[in-house]
């Protein structure tokens, strides 16, 4: 019998499958990213249904290996673009679900990234101030990066503060700035060749 895994995280995207099925992939707290099958879901009595958005956090029950998991139970417990404030916070937040989804490979747990996540969703829910949502998705690209090792440590220490400070709130990037941040995320991506 399979061990059924239990942790919390945030849905990054989820696929129609078959007739009834959806592919889910998260950022666990636990377990990094995963990606699950929620069986027959998408039927109208299923008890799951409501439960998988993306951009929600969530607690979750898994079973199953590496080749295959299977969702369990999902209870959704913060659905962080219904609080955004704008479409500009919604679209920054879709901006790094889609970072994460596309940058971090296998399920292995990082707390790095769980924490940066989380934080940045918060903080955009909440109505954190960014000169733009372009800044901000930028700053969040950076930060992903540079924790994944695809920033060069010369290029990260002339951003220091905007790379590896931890908060969200005390980040202020001038016209200058932009611009560093911006050739420091196009750097980042091209060195992940991904």
């Amino acid at each position: 019998m399979a061990a059924i895994h239990k942790t919390e995280g945030i849905i990054l995207s989820h696929y129609d499958m078959g007739e009834a099925d959806k592919f889910i992939n998260l950022f666990t707290k636990d377990f990094g990213k995963i990606s699950l099958v929620a069986k027959s879901v998408r039927t109208a009595q299923s008890k799951l249904k409501g439960h998988i958005n993306t951009g929600s956090e969530a607690r979750l029950m898994f079973t199953g290996n590496s080749e295959y998991m299977r969702l369990t139970d999902i209870e959704e417990r913060l659905n962080f673009f219904a609080g955004a404030p704008d479409l500009a916070a919604r679209h920054a937040m879709s901006s790094a679900l889609r970072l994460v989804d596309r940058m971090v490979q296998g399920s292995e747990r990082d707390d790095g990234i769980w924490d940066l996540l989380r934080g940045f969703m918060d903080f955009a829910r909440k109505g954190g101030v960014f000169s733009s949502a372009a800044t901000a998705e930028k700053v969040f690209g950076v930060r992903l990066l540079a924790h994944l090792g695809y920033i060069d440590g010369a290029l990260r220490s002339e951003l220091k503060e905007v790379v590896d400070t931890g908060g969200w709130s005390d980040v202020f990037v001038s016209a200058v700035g932009v611009f560093q941040i911006s050739k420091l995320f196009d750097d980042g991506i091209y060195a992940s060749g991904l």
